[in-house]
């Protein structure tokens, strides 16, 4: 397509997955992003892969939305969980949580695909030319 931009997005963590969220909410059809994500795995990276339920959120659900311009948005995604949250409650998720919740949106980017969804990269390539046995 004449005049398309591609935005690459190298890793797929939650600050990958909210950029492209926000980059595509604009539903041009001339964007195209892309994350590059070596695991495979959108939305959780360090931050937000523990197993642990303990390991809870530093911010209350309330202030979790991944979009500015719904800031219920995460707590309505908790209440489609069984999980009821008050708009003024002080609820802090598990991190695990919030990184299914990043990768609900990650996943659903992709099935919208913008008629192409964002390839997986997992052999770490990033471009440029490939090194054999240490030379460039």
């Amino acid at each position: 397509m004449r005049g398309e931009r591609t935005i690459v997005i190298i890793g797929g963590g939650a600050s990958g997955v909210l950029l492209a969220a926000q980059l595509l909410k604009a539903e041009n059809p001339a964007l195209r992003v892309v994350i590059v994500e070596k695991t495979g795995v959108f939305g959780r990276g360090l931050a937000y892969s523990t197993t642990l339920e303990e390991h809870l959120l530093n911010v209350g659900a309330h202030n979790m939305s991944a979009f500015p311009d719904e800031p219920d948005h995460f707590r309505r995604w908790l209440g489609t969980r069984g999980i009821a949250v008050a708009p003024d409650s002080l609820h802090f998720a598990s991190r695990r949580l919030y990184g299914d919740y990043l990768g609900e949106i990650a996943a659903g980017l992709a099935a919208r695909g913008r008629r192409r969804g964002p390839p997986r990269r997992r052999d770490g390539y990033s471009g440029g030319r490939r090194r054999a046995r240490g030379r460039a």
